[in-house]
Order: structure tokens, then sequence, then C-alpha cells
């Protein structure tokens, strides 16, 4: 039997506590996590998630297309998305970020809802800066 979103939901819920323990335990340890070197802006982690398996016919890469550069507008900038919208509502997601319609991370949102929206009905998605290499 396929889960259903709500199942999806919860063991997401789940995870993301014990993700949050991780975490805090690399946290302790002083650890941080190392991502590929890059250019100096925003990365924008998404989770797309469905009730049914995606077709295999399907490239969802191909269906988002190009995304734009993101620039940072501080170090600090981060926001956490929900379908495309800004979470406001979670504790420890703080958006500390400038919320201008003209920005790249915007479009970004707005292109995952318009080109994905279709296949995959839920999204969540972070977006923080890099400094790059």
């Amino acid at each position: 039997m396929d889960p259903t979103l709500q199942d999806v939901l919860t063991r997401l819920d789940k995870m993301s506590g014990q993700l949050e323990e991780l975490r805090d335990g690399v946290k302790r340890a002083g650890a941080i996590a190392d991502l590929d070197p890059s250019t100096p802006g925003m990365e924008t982690l998404v989770l797309l998630a469905r009730e049914t398996p995606l077709p295999p016919d399907v490239d969802p890469q191909a269906e988002l297309g190009d995304v734009r550069p993101q620039a940072s507008q501080t170090l600090q900038a981060m926001a956490w998305f929900e379908n495309g919208a800004v979470v406001r509502n979670e504790p420890g997601r703080n958006t500390l970020w400038d919320e201008r319609t003209d920005d790249p991370v915007w479009a970004t949102q707005e292109q995952i809802r318009r080109r994905l929206g279709r296949l995959f009905p839920y999204t969540r998605a972070v977006t923080f800066a890099v400094q790059g290499k």
C-alpha cells in the first residue's frame, strides 16, 4: 500500500526531530557541514513530495529548467518555505531575509511552484547564504 501524504508528512516530522538532534550534536562537537565549493550567494535545498511514485519518464530537473543565480543579501540570510510561501509560524524557522518581490529567491520559489507544482503537491525548502569558494 502506497503511503498517503499524511503518512509522508508524519515521517518527515519525525525525521525533522532526528535531524534537529543530529544538528545539535554536531553543534556541540564544533563540526560544520561541508558543501561543495560554489559561487557566493544563496543555496536552496528543496523537498518535493507526492502521494504516488513519479512516472519514470518524468525528469524533475528538466521540468524545473535553469535557475538563475541567487545573490545573498547578508551572510546570515536564510528563509524557510512551504509550498512557495515563507514559513512564519514554526519554532526555529527564523527568516533572516529581506522579502523584496524582485529578489531571485522569490523567483526560484515561483519557478518551483509553477513548473513542479503539478507533479509535487507539497514542497518544503530552505534557502541560506553561502560564502562560496
